[in-house]
This record gives structure tokens, sequence and C-alpha cells, in this order.
């Protein structure tokens, strides 16, 4: 009985638990969107191969070397766009 009691007092106590997320965020009067630094895209290339993760959704054997490969396994891969050809 001792720990139900404490528990319920703890949960209580955490009543207020939206209080530390800070979702409104204070904006002073003179604060101007305009003056702030612009990002730049540094680092990032329009034509830049994505990597994504492939998982096979079927067990397979590989028709060259004979290997099994059970499904789910994963796989890293990039999406690239094919320069010059037309879908």
């Amino acid at each position: 009985r001792g720990r139900a009691t404490q528990r319920a007092t703890a949960r209580g106590s955490c009543a207020d638990m939206g209080d530390r997320k800070e979702v409104n965020k204070y904006i002073s009067p003179d604060f101007d969107p305009t003056r702030l630094p612009r990002r730049s895209g540094k680092g990032k290339k329009k034509d830049a191969a994505l990597p994504i993760r492939l998982m096979l959704p079927i067990g397979i054997k590989c028709s060259t070397c004979g290997e099994h490969m059970r499904a789910g396994k994963k796989f890293n891969a990039t999406k690239e766009t094919a320069k010059g050809l037309d879908y």
C-alpha cells in the first residue's frame, strides 16, 4: 500500500509535463526575420546520389554464384538520377 501511494504522489507531481516542452517560444517585438543569415546549400549537390536502405521481400537464390539470401536481408544502395534518359 505504501508503494501505491508513492506512485500516485509521483504521478501527480508530474502533471505539468507539457510545460517542459517549449512549444511557444518568446519572440521579441523588435525581431526582424529578414535580418537572419541565409542558409547556403554548401555540401549539397543537386545531382548527388541519395543513400537508401533496401530489404528483400522474399528469399532468393543468386543465379551467378548460387548464394541463398533469405527474406529480410538488408542492402545499402544509392539512388541516382539517370542523365540523358527520358522515361
